[in-house]
């Protein structure tokens, strides 16, 4: 009878203590996957957060720049005078039916280029289009009304380029002579600068779309920017030919 007792108390302890360290084990198990759960988590909680926070900054970057850009680009409707449509911060169009030189101009909000230039000319050929084409790739001309457009980004720009556009027409200079001299680029610059450049282009090409005879070399129109000490003269045939150069047709040309 005490033997049997005893087998009985020895199974009873080694059974306890088997439980007993199963019990172990599996708490071990558990703490240890609940601390592996939160290094591995951890991490991507962090991540995720900074995800979150340089995404805010860039979407507030964008609104400020987008802000700027139509701030920018704003311009008043009265820029050229009464316009003939406009549709708010979409596109504003000038009319004018006595071109001085141009026949129309529209701006468009938001664009590299906003404004475009309406000039009507008489192309003597489609090569002579094509080659200033290949320099100014964005230029474009509308058949149906004879209208050269010239994509800009202020009115000075596009009557430099008109004025030499008209020069190249008419003979009056080879337009691998203002490439070469970087007339262009040269013409521009001027006409952002000095008002009274910029006025005289525009007298430049009214004579020229009249059939008036004009030249870019033109020695009284040089002594007329002359006068005034602080604005030099206009680019003629003979400039420097240490200045900036252009780009040479087929590479394209940003003329602003």
């Amino acid at each position: 009878m005490i033997n049997q007792f005893l087998i009985i108390l020895i199974l009873y302890l080694v059974l306890n203590q088997v439980i007993q360290y199963y019990n172990d084990t599996s708490d071990t198990k558990s703490d240890s996957k609940s601390a592996s759960v939160a290094i591995n988590t951890s991490p991507a909680s962090e991540s995720a957060s900074e995800s979150e926070s340089e995404s805010e900054v860039k979407q507030k970057k964008n609104k400020k720049s987008d802000k700027s850009l139509k701030k920018k680009q704003s311009v008043p409707l009265d820029l050229f005078g009464t316009p003939r449509d406009h549709k708010k911060n979409e596109y504003i169009v000038w009319v004018f039916y006595e071109p001085k030189p141009w026949s129309q101009i529209i701006y468009l909000y938001n664009q590299d280029f906003p404004f475009k230039f309406f000039i009507k000319v008489k192309i003597p050929s489609l090569n002579d289009y094509q080659a200033w084409k290949e320099v100014i790739p964005n230029l474009d001309f509308d058949a149906k009304t004879g209208e050269l457009i010239i994509p800009s980004k202020d009115e000075a720009s596009a009557l430099a380029v008109a004025n030499l556009i008209l020069s190249t027409f008419g003979g009056q200079i080879k337009l691998e002579t203002i490439l070469e001299k970087g007339l262009i680029q040269i013409s521009v610059q001027k006409a952002q600068q000095f008002e009274l450049v910029k006025n005289k282009l525009r007298e430049q090409i009214i004579d020229n779309l009249q059939g008036k005879s004009t030249s870019i070399g033109n020695k009284d129109y040089e002594a007329d920017l002359a006068k005034n000490n602080k604005e030099p003269s206009l680019v003629t045939e003979e400039f420097n030919s240490n200045e900036p150069m252009a780009a040479m047709p087929g590479e394209g040309y940003s003329y602003i």
